[in-house]
């Protein structure tokens, strides 16, 4: 009944050299008999170099026997063989509320695995500590007082762009503040796209990639944090190494074609920025310039004045032509006398960019695996942490999904739109 049940490999799946199935509700005894019944794709040679088959899986938090279900997976899916080489990255996806919990696997020929240190600031903290003042203070405790003084003296900004003959202004403040560092791990390596498992923080892995491949693909996912179930802030598996930062990557011999779906619904007329400082929206190229009056009126328009604290707005980043969403962005607040709308994003705005106001609908859809798919998916974040998993009977769906709360990984830019999904389609 096992073997039946967990026989779903399609044929273009094992010609196009990559597989790709999620596994609902899996026990040990289904997640075995799957494994054991599984093809093995051989390692083959492409224009970029000689690939093997690596393995990217994604297990929910909420799945039962986690303990026992990763070693069963490792054992099936790391090998030295000389005919078969095959190494593999794992972490943790949300389930989405109501769902069974899931085992995503995708098996792909690969040029490198690779995992980098990389990781970007954590969360800024609310209040800043100040070590009470002591003359006498010598060593460490001076040095301590001395970086708790950073940044409140005038002047100390023309390290990062601002100053006499500096022109960069803000823009110039972002770039020097986050930098670009190359990652030796990728250095030689002809790779045409990009799968990512990223720790909460992995801004400077994707400007590391933009740097480093101009214009390549890359597609990953913000994995579920772990506090509570492995007793790191992320879970990151390389074989059988367990990293708590950081990225682990598949560096592949193809390019990614994506296709991003947001469900968002427009709340007014694109338009353009004229006036931006960092993630600060300051004016806009309408009859009224305020940026949050106009979205106020944008909201009254839709909603008639009633609001209520479930709902999302967001602002898209247009293409030239505004016939493409190039990203969104979660509205943090705004002042409706000064205007400025603060946005939830590193990269700092562009004057000319064309954007649009946008808001979510309470429905996101439905978050199903598609067969020759590869789809990640942001949800809303949760605050409810009692709830009970869903529990079905074990089976498998052609295609691969997996959710996370802090988003999905598009290009070099990171999506946390809840609902939105992103996709590659291989067959």
């Amino acid at each position: 009944m096992l073997k039946r049940l967990y026989s779903t490999t399609t044929r273009s799946s094992l010609s196009s050299g990559i597989l790709a199935q999620t596994l609902y509700s899996p026990t040990v005894a289904s997640l075995t008999s799957f494994l054991t019944n599984s093809p093995r794709i051989p390692p083959s040679t492409s224009r970029s170099g000689s690939t093997s088959t690596s393995t990217l899986y994604l297990l929910s938090t909420s799945l039962e026997s986690l303990p026992t279900l990763i070693p069963i997976l490792q054992s099936h899916l790391i090998s030295s063989d000389a005919s078969y080489r095959s190494e593999s990255i794992g972490s943790f996806s949300t389930c989405p509320p109501g769902c069974e919990p899931t085992l995503s696997i995708l098996t792909v020929p690969t040029l490198k695995v690779f995992r980098t240190s990389l990781s970007g600031r954590p969360p800024a903290q609310v209040g800043r500590y100040q070590r009470p003042f002591n003359p006498s203070e010598t060593g460490e405790g001076k040095k301590g007082r001395e970086e708790d003084k950073k940044g409140s003296e005038i002047g100390e900004g023309s390290d990062f762009g601002f100053g006499k003959g500096n022109n960069e202004g803000w823009d110039g403040f972002w770039r020097a503040e986050r930098g670009i560092e190359r990652m030796e791990e990728l250095e030689g390596i002809d790779a045409k796209g990009f799968l990512l498992l990223c720790d909460g923080t992995p801004r400077p892995v994707l400007d590391s990639i933009s740097e480093m491949y101009p214009g390549m693909s890359s597609l990953g996912l913000i994995t579920a944090p772990t506090p509570f179930l492995t007793g790191r802030p992320h879970t990151l598996i390389h074989n059988k190494d367990v990293f708590s930062t950081g990225t682990l990557g598949l560096a592949l011999p193809f390019p990614l074609s994506t296709d991003t779906s947001y469900g968002l619904e427009q709340l007014d007329e694109p338009c353009s920025i004229t006036s931006a400082q960092g993630n600060m929206l300051l004016k806009l190229s309408t009859t009224n310039p305020n940026p949050t009056q106009i979205l106020i009126s944008a909201i009254q328009r839709r909603t008639g004045g009633t609001l209520s604290k479930e709902e999302d707005f967001f602002l898209a980043l247009l293409s030239p032509d505004d016939s493409k969403i190039q990203r969104a962005v979660k509205i943090l607040s705004g002042d409706p006398s000064r205007g400025a709308i603060s946005l939830e994003m590193e990269e700092p705005l562009l004057v000319g960019q064309r954007i649009q106001f946008m808001h979510r609908p309470q429905s996101t859809g439905d978050l199903t695996p598609k067969q020759g798919q590869i789809t990640f998916a942001a949800l809303r974040k949760s605050d409810n942490l009692d709830s009970i998993p869903l529990q079905g009977t074990p089976r498998v769906q052609d295609g691969f999904l997996a959710c996370s709360e802090d988003g999905f990984i598009n290009n070099s830019s990171i999506c946390t739109v809840p609902g939105a999904t992103c996709s590659w389609t291989f067959q």
